[in-house]
């Protein structure tokens, strides 16, 4: 089967959260690399406002699920930044909170490794892989 035949044959809602997701992934992931971070961010903040939420809105996972798909697709690869950023966005338009993190933890030698996540709620909307390697630092807000 097709992508363009799985994407007809999802239903409506969650048609137009993955074409969602498929816009702002890679043009996030092109932000990062042309813009200084504090811009994006503050056109994320833009984006996010822009509430969408209809009586069918999908939730924090389904998000995920989006963003992952379309994350899959971009040419050169989508980081967990800017994957990160496009679930804030998703999840705030659809109602529900989102807080931006980003950790760091040290790796052999002398070196560090960055992983960014978003939280939802109570839990972690996306980007759950070994967070407890991870010393965040102060959280990005957009609720």
């Amino acid at each position: 089967m097709t992508a363009l035949r799985k994407l007809a044959d999802l239903p409506p809602p969650e048609r137009r959260l993955l074409l969602a997701a498929a816009a702002l992934v890679p043009a996030l992931r092109l932000a990062l690399l042309a813009l200084p971070f504090p811009v994006v961010t503050r056109a994320v903040a833009r984006l996010a406002h822009l509430r969408a939420t209809p009586a069918d809105a999908p939730g924090p996972e389904r998000i995920a699920w989006a963003v992952h798909a379309a994350a899959r697709r971009v040419p050169l690869g989508a980081g967990c930044l800017a994957q990160a950023l496009a679930t804030q966005i998703l999840l705030a338009r659809c109602g529900h909170p989102a807080r931006l993190r980003i950790g760091v933890a040290r790796t052999t030698g002398r070196g560090f490794h960055a992983h960014a996540w978003v939280e939802s709620g109570d839990g972690v909307a996306l980007g759950e892989s070994n967070l407890e390697r991870f010393t965040a630092l102060p959280a990005f807000s957009r609720d």
